[in-house]
């Protein structure tokens, strides 16, 4: 890879990670003296901390401590970086102030990017219906069964609300958990569990639903809740790490505590029984979620080289 990067004579380096193989390429291309620039989207820190806390191992201690050190190492030698929440600006700060890093790179705010198609699924007239979708990757990460135990809240009051959760099987012990605890629920038959669904059949989904739910542990911006909001779909998550630089509480959606599964079916319950919080939460994330059009970050990141 470094012998490729050396024979294009590029003008700029654009790394992205803060992972090994982005910190060797960095040691290499520096000797060159070619402009680097990082992206630094989830925080290995954070999230290995996150996982060493919920669950504790020697395997999790040791990823916390040799991913973190590689973090610190790199955050201390590049110049300038590009983040996609406030949320990961801040940590970074926080890491100098704390001495974990020995300076402070140029930091530029530019949110990852979505595909325009969800802007077109939105329909300013749908009528409101009780049907709740979560996308993401099918792993602890997001928070599915605490999910899953917020519904069964949400069907003690409202019976005849439909979940649909679709992702990709990322971590396959989990998912079986997940299939097991849905098998298990007296709500069973208002649950649906899709793997792997074609990206026009998940539009098909976006289309449908009315509220977006995602109980996630740890997020630098959640891809998924900006495609939601640009289908017009109000969301319902957790107030960990970038989320609530992404969703505006009470504007474009409603935050609660994670693992609070109580306020996180309450807030379900809000949305489904006014649909004119609904209608007016629609509108505002469908054009919150303008900023995350491609051609405005693409101007931002031609900005930043």
């Amino acid at each position: 890879m470094f012998r490729a990067i050396v024979a294009l004579h590029p003008n700029v380096i654009h790394l992205h990670g803060t992972g090994e193989l982005s910190l060797l390429l960095y040691r290499a291309i520096s000797n060159y003296g070619i402009p680097v620039i990082l992206t630094v989207h989830g925080l290995l820190h954070e999230e290995k901390k996150n996982a060493l806390r919920k669950h504790p191992s020697l395997k999790h201690l040791y990823q916390y401590i040799h991913q973190s050190k590689i973090e610190f190492e790199i955050l201390s030698l590049v110049s300038r970086i590009i983040v996609d929440t406030k949320y990961v600006a801040n940590k970074i700060n926080e890491y100098y102030t704390k001495g974990k890093i020995s300076r402070i790179p140029t930091i530029d705010i530019i949110p990852q990017g979505i595909n325009e198609h969800f802007i077109t699924l939105y329909d300013k007239d749908k009528k409101p219906t009780k049907d709740i979708l979560s996308v993401g990757s099918i792993s602890k990460r997001k928070g599915h069964l605490y999910l899953v135990e917020a519904f069964e809240k949400v069907c003690k009051q409202i019976p005849d609300t439909k979940l649909v959760i679709a992702g990709v099987k990322s971590e396959a012990a989990y998912y079986e958990q997940l299939t097991k605890r849905i098998a298990d629920s007296k709500y069973k038959d208002s649950i649906r569990l899709l793997i792997d669904l074609p990206q026009e059949e998940l539009y098909q989904y976006y289309a449908k639903a009315s509220i977006y739910a995602l109980h996630s542990e740890e997020e630098s911006q959640g891809i998924a809740l900006v495609e939601a909001m640009a289908a017009g779909l109000p969301v319902v998550s957790t107030t960990v790490g970038g989320i609530p630089d992404v969703v505006t509480n009470e504007m474009t959606g409603l935050l609660s505590a994670y693992e609070d599964t109580d306020t996180f079916a309450r807030n379900i319950i809000r949305l489904i029984q006014d649909s004119n919080m609904i209608a007016a939460m629609s509108v505002a994330a469908h054009e919150q979620a303008q900023e995350y059009i491609w051609d405005n970050i693409a101007a931002k990141i031609e900005k930043a080289y």
